[in-house]
């Protein structure tokens, strides 16, 4: 029944978002309202939260203790799958032969990480040489032999291969849950 209400609810909003999406230039398919909302990532989710909800409905044996921790516990893996997706999928690299120009990506690419590029083809952090007023750091830029700029991104056309991964990893952990509860019952006295 969960699974049918968020699978009919993510078609609902995925029908919305390709007719009117593009209204909405400033939300990015990788941000967290449309992502978490079409697909099948919040279907398995859902069955996710079911599972620690039933979880520890039967550790605690409290109905609103176990609502309560079910709320909290659903939260800290939504932010726990929202930190872990950006390594769902290989990212690409783009890389400019200038430090003062960053490389080009799509409009719908979604940007994991930025630096400088060596010459030796080491990357180091964006915070490596940082610009003071309006001077370019040209000397910190020597200093370390940067050569260029990076960007590693996930393009806009894994957006639908990222969701299913995120969903495997939710329809795992649900697993490993049920299955933890059938040992759990099936250890326990009937009495």
């Amino acid at each position: 029944m969960i699974a049918v209400a968020t699978a009919t609810l993510g078609l609902l909003w995925d029908w919305w978002w390709r007719a009117e999406g593009s209204l909405f230039n400033t939300v990015l398919w990788q941000d967290g309202v449309p992502f978490d909302l079409i697909g099948a990532a919040p279907v398995a989710l859902s069955l996710l939260a079911l599972t620690v909800g039933a979880a520890l409905g039967l550790l605690l044996r409290r109905t609103v203790t176990a609502m309560l921790g079910t709320f909290v516990t659903t939260g800290l893996l939504e932010f726990a799958i929202s930190q872990l997706r950006p390594y769902l999928g290989p990212t690409s690299m783009a890389v400019s032969r200038n430090p003062l120009v960053a490389p080009e990506t799509s409009a719908s690419a979604w940007v994991t990480q930025s630096g400088y590029v060596t010459s030796s083809g080491a990357s180091l952090p964006d915070s490596t040489c940082s610009f003071q007023g309006e001077n370019a750091p040209t000397g910190c830029y020597q200093a370390h032999g940067i050569t260029g700029q990076f960007v590693r991104f996930h393009p806009g056309s894994q957006m639908w291969s990222l969701n299913w991964a995120e969903a495997g990893v939710c329809l795992a952990a649900a697993a490993a849950l049920a299955a933890w509860m059938v040992w759990r019952v099936s250890r326990r006295p009937l009495v």
